[in-house]
């Protein structure tokens, strides 16, 4: 139940994070600073090369970032089909994003999961994926992981 909890949490901050995107034609960006997950804007500031520089939301519907529960574990997080937890020389990064464009569309998310407190309760594996379709902008939960 916690999990789907998150789960509905997840999807509506997405959902209005899509919504403002396209109402203020601005790119938006998901971020997974683990525990954290929070959503920052494209501001008008770039960087010397000329990427955007992201900045906190401000006025939002929901509040603009939640927490992960210690109980799940993320393996893997894919984006565009690459996994972004274990690229990176040295083992895992903790912090991973997506972007949502200024036309609503989100880059393609797997998240492959572990739920410790399953696995002890039913003797199950535990693992689980969250898959987002990019165009809703919204995840669908699977009972194992997906690629």
């Amino acid at each position: 139940q916690e999990r789907r909890n998150l789960l509905v949490q997840l999807n509506e901050l997405i959902g209005i994070t899509q919504q403002q995107a396209i109402i203020t034609n601005t790119e938006h960006k998901v971020e997974f600073d683990l525990p954290t997950i929070r959503v920052l804007r494209a501001s008008d500031k770039r960087t010397s090369e000329g990427a955007p520089i992201f900045e906190s939301v401000k006025n939002f519907i929901v509040r603009p970032d939640m927490t992960v529960p210690k109980n799940i574990d993320i393996k893997q997080f894919l984006i565009n089909g690459i996994d972004e937890m274990s690229r990176f020389i040295g083992g895992n990064s903790k912090k991973i994003w997506f972007f949502i464009s200024a036309d609503g569309i989100a880059q393609p998310v797997i998240i492959n999961m572990l739920d410790k407190k399953d696995r002890v309760r039913s003797g199950r594996t535990g693992s689980f994926s969250w898959v987002m379709n990019p165009f809703s902008a919204q995840f669908k939960e699977y009972d194992e992981f997906q690629q």
